[in-house]
């Protein structure tokens, strides 16, 4: 969801979380993934990604609230930006702010929705 742009070429987003009312692992695929069936709400909280063109060249740069968090590549919202400019043919070329609200590893899918 798009929550803002102002004149400096900046948009910013709000990442929803989710709440699992149920999850079912299923049967596990030749692939190491599992089938799984899931009963989910979107929320209204979640966390803030502002993107800006960069200034800085060609590749993705993730700076995060509260600082110390992961911002290398292995990093979802890195890897999902690098990925979508390979696809796309162009530069990556942007800087990220994430500022972190949902916890991490407390299954509301921040990480996942950060990412998309």
């Amino acid at each position: 969801m798009r929550i803002a742009s102002d004149n400096s070429h900046a948009l910013r987003w709000l990442a929803r979380g989710k709440l699992n009312l149920h999850l079912r692992v299923l049967r596990r695929r030749d692939n190491g993934f599992h089938d799984i069936l899931s009963w989910m709400q979107p929320i209204d909280w979640g966390d803030e990604l502002t993107l800006r063109p960069a200034a800085h060249g060609d590749d993705v740069r993730l700076i995060c609230k509260p600082a110390g968090l992961p911002t290398g590549d292995d990093n979802l919202i890195v890897r999902a930006a690098r990925r979508l400019a390979a696809l796309t043919g162009r530069s990556a070329g942007v800087t990220i702010h994430l500022v972190k609200r949902l916890p991490i590893g407390g299954g509301l899918g921040g990480g996942s929705a950060d990412a998309a």
